[in-house]
């Protein structure tokens, strides 16, 4: 009966644990547009390193001709709110991380209340009942030895 309490209590709580973490997927993220040099400058790849006194070219200015496009209509007045309304602040990837963290602290809770629970059951794995009694054995035997050097010391020698 026990056993299937646990398993229904496990089962309810990652029922409950399931929405939060879809909360905590990502949101899509935009890239900033990449600056354009102006016609007849050139630009250095980030981190590259010209010789002093070195001169580049500027490759010749090539005329485009831009594709006619037909006007669209203006766009909607409420997307302005919308972005306006996102975090964009040096916080702003703190919602992941800290919903993350609010999924792990809910499984590390859940963990300990079911190993509580097996606990107050006195219900025991065989393997812990063997590793019980041989650690309470080693420490008797390292208790013993520490007895028999400390009197080792005390008489003299």
């Amino acid at each position: 009966m026990t056993r299937r309490i646990i398993a229904a209590l496990l089962a309810g709580a990652l029922a409950v644990a399931g929405p939060a973490a879809v909360a905590g997927a990502q949101e899509p993220t935009t890239s900033a547009p990449t600056p354009t040099a102006a016609p007849g400058t050139t630009t250095a790849a980030p981190g590259a390193r010209t010789a002093p006194g070195a001169t580049t070219t500027a490759p010749p200015p090539t005329t485009s001709v831009p594709p006619a496009t037909t006007s669209a209509p203006p766009a909607a007045t409420t997307a302005a709110p919308a972005q306006a309304a996102r975090d964009t602040g040096p916080d702003a990837g703190d919602r992941a991380a800290v919903v993350l963290l609010l999924v792990f602290g809910a499984l590390f809770l859940l963990g300990a209340v079911l190993w509580a629970l097996a606990r107050w059951q006195a219900w025991d794995p065989p393997f812990m009942q063997r590793w019980r009694h041989a650690t309470g054995e080693a420490g008797w035997r390292a208790g013993n030895a520490w007895s028999e050097f400390t009197d080792w010391l005390r008489i003299g020698r």
